[in-house]
């Protein structure tokens, strides 16, 4: 007999279903799943209650999409915009290649667009739902450029493989291997500063690192710097506090401290069973100058200096990125191993009758990569 399926919204008696379907996605440990479903949907800065669109089957939850909410600013003098993150899609394997994908995503769109809601934005979709998206409608802004520093290990196995694939008897096989299982050795943010359990140190006349996030001290920082009006997301400290809580994630604070805060650079890394866990994310980076920036890149690339360093740089100023390349940051390539999906920005209006326009948000134009400023924090890989 054909399953007959239901789309129904999120209510709070589903909240057990939903925590055990996410160990598909998020992680396996349901304790961790429903702090993080606590943190983005109940406790979200943006939208009080959770918006989240469910398929039962029987009374059975068997697939799910999320929006959680966000708030763009954009313009000089700024103005901002709310909108809605479109993540957590998943269906449940023995209920795959049914259509589900779609109807969900039809339903929610049609409960988003009764809400008030213009536009939808993801800059986290895996391979299957940026391929189900494109077809739905959503279009790409562009990709965010992965650029990655390898520790010296990955570079010495790379320089290795690559002289073997010269070799007419190892080509064949070289490109397929990676370096990480030769070097299972992961560090993590406590390893990186607790080595005699210190939560906070201070490494130099200036620089201080620590665990604990300071979002006044971000948010006045990021206010006294010049804004070019690109778009990007509200950097208050309501927002950063919660941002920071993220169970799935771990994250380091490395502040230049004087008088007031001059820069930060935070790092983060994934303790999700489920996550690729190679390596930390540079997922905000902000100074008031030149040799602020560049002593906080440094400061983080010695406390990485034996795994990964990865960083966002589609929208980066040009200055930056001399400054990464010449401190050893390379654009991911398949060939060293790091094979992973390039995250993109994903964008759809909710009513179907734009997909024809120009997609504009008081005359920026979406889908043009250059209004953006785009860091990984405002992302769910963040």
């Amino acid at each position: 007999m054909k399953p007959v399926y239901e789309i129904a919204a999120y209510q709070p008696s589903m909240k057990h279903q939903v925590v055990e379907l996410t160990k598909l996605l998020w992680s396996t440990d349901s304790a961790l799943n429903a702090s993080y479903l606590e943190w983005k949907y109940e406790r979200n800065p943006y939208r009080e209650t959770p918006l989240i669109y469910l398929a039962l089957c029987q009374g059975k939850i068997i697939g799910m999409r999320g929006m959680s909410g966000l708030k763009w600013e954009f313009g000089v003098p700024a103005k901002t915009f709310q909108g809605l993150y479109a993540d957590d899609f998943v269906i449940d394997p023995e209920h795959r290649n049914r259509g589900l994908v779609t109807k969900i995503m039809k339903g929610a769109m049609l409960d988003v667009e009764n809400r008030g809601y213009t536009y939808v934005f993801n800059l986290s979709a895996g391979n299957i739902t940026r391929v189900a998206s494109l077809a739905m409608g959503w279009r790409s802004a562009g990709s965010m450029h992965v650029q990655c520093r390898q520790s010296g290990q990955s570079d010495r196995f790379r320089h290795i493989r690559d002289i073997l694939k010269k070799k007419e008897l190892f080509r064949r096989f070289a490109k397929h291997v990676s370096y990480r299982p030769w070097f299972p050795k992961k560090l993590d943010v406590d390893s990186l500063i607790a080595g005699q359990g210190m939560l906070s140190r201070k490494t130099d006349s200036h620089i201080v690192v620590e665990r604990i996030a300071r979002p006044a001290e971000m948010e006045k920082l990021v206010s006294r710097m010049e804004y070019d009006g690109r778009i990007r997301h509200m950097r208050d400290k309501h927002y950063l506090s919660w941002r920071f809580q993220n169970p799935l994630h771990r994250y380091l604070f490395i502040y230049w401290k004087e008088a007031e805060l001059e820069g930060y650079l935070v790092l983060q890394e994934y303790i999700s069973d489920l996550a690729r866990r190679v390596g930390f994310n540079i997922v905000d980076w902000e100074a008031t100058s030149s040799s602020v920036r560049a002593g906080l890149l440094q400061k983080a690339i010695a406390l990485c200096s034996s795994t990964e360093l990865n960083i966002w740089t589609a929208t980066l100023p040009g200055e930056t990125m001399n400054l990464l390349k010449d401190n050893g940051f390379r654009p991911v390539e398949e060939s060293a191993g790091l094979a992973q999906s390039d995250p993109c920005l994903l964008i759809r209006p909710v009513r179907d009758d734009m997909l024809k326009t120009e997609w504009c948000l008081n005359g920026h134009r979406l889908l043009d990569m250059a209004i953006w400023d785009i860091r990984m924090i405002y992302s769910m890989h963040g």
